[in-house]
This record gives structure tokens, C-alpha cells and sequence, in this order.
């Protein structure tokens, strides 16, 4: 079994424009900006998800392609940590210690950043939309790459 492909595989590409995470070494890494604060975040595993919608005839007729929600997701069982820049002193914090996707937070857990992996999206005359973003968000993501990513 591959991946998606057509239209699913299109607007998996398309969402990986706005997803801003990267994959390095094994592992799932996002930059994410807190506000005051810079927030990295690492994932051992992340979920792949295409759910596209069945088009009714009106769709057809106003030249909606493909509707449905992409992304992705961490999974259950996976683990995650984080690591923030310190805004008063301009210095990143130790990593956190891992936390499992789905376990109980303690105090000194850090909470899941990744809310908004998935989003809708629509294919209408020819050009990718962005439908609304998960309501459960309030994080805007920034571009990351490897070599950005704290040790």
C-alpha cells in the first residue's frame, strides 16, 4: 500500500506548505511562536491524514475538485517533548522531559503543541483554498528546518 495519490496526494503537498514542521533524524520537530516565547517541539511519530469528502452534483457544477481535511496528527502511544527560548534572557531552556500522546499531564509536563496538524481544504477552479483552521488553535506556526533545530 502506497500513499495517497491524484487529487489526496495534491492536497497532502499543499498542506505541507502551511504545516511548518520538519522531519530529521528519526524524529518530527516544530517551531512554534507562544507569543512572548519561542517554543520548539519534537515527535517520534506523527500520523498521516487524508479525509476527503464526497462532492455532491452542486459541488461538480461550481467546479469544486476535492473537499475534505488533511495533515497531520501525533499518534497515540508516540512521545513528544519540548523546548522554549527564554524571552528575558535570549537563551533556549533544557528540553522537557518526554510525555506520551494521551497521558495524563502532570506539573511538569509539558502541554501537546501540535492542535492544528489537520485542516479542511477545498480544490475550487483549479486552486487550493484553506478551509477554517482547527478552532482549538491559537499558535501561529513558523518555518523550521534542520539546522535550526536545538540539541
Amino acid at each position: 500500500m502506497g500513499g495517497p495519490s491524484g487529487l489526496d496526494k495534491e492536497a497532502l503537498d499543499f498542506r505541507k506548505k502551511y504545516l511548518n514542521v520538519v522531519y530529521c533524524e528519526g524524529h518530527w520537530y516544530q517551531k512554534v511562536d507562544g507569543g512572548p516565547q519561542t517554543i520548539f517541539a519534537e515527535y517520534t511519530k506523527l500520523a498521516l491524514i487524508v479525509e476527503p469528502e464526497k462532492l455532491t452534483p452542486a459541488d461538480k457544477y461550481n467546479k469544486v475538485e476535492w473537499r475534505g481535511r488533511v495533515g497531520y496528527s501525533p499518534l497515540q502511544g508516540s512521545v513528544y517533548r519540548n523546548r522554549s527560548l527564554n524571552p528575558a534572557n535570549g537563551k533556549l531552556d533544557p528540553w522537557s522531559e518526554w510525555v506520551g500522546v494521551g497521558e495524563p499531564l502532570t506539573s511538569h509536563a509539558p502541554p501537546l503543541m501540535f492542535s492544528d496538524g489537520v485542516i479542511e481544504l477545498e480544490k475550487k477552479n483549479n486552486m487550493w483554498n484553506i478551509g477554517k483552521y482547527d478552532p482549538h488553535s491559537d499558535r501561529k506556526k513558523i518555518s523550521i528546518s534542520c539546522s535550526e533545530i536545538p540539541k
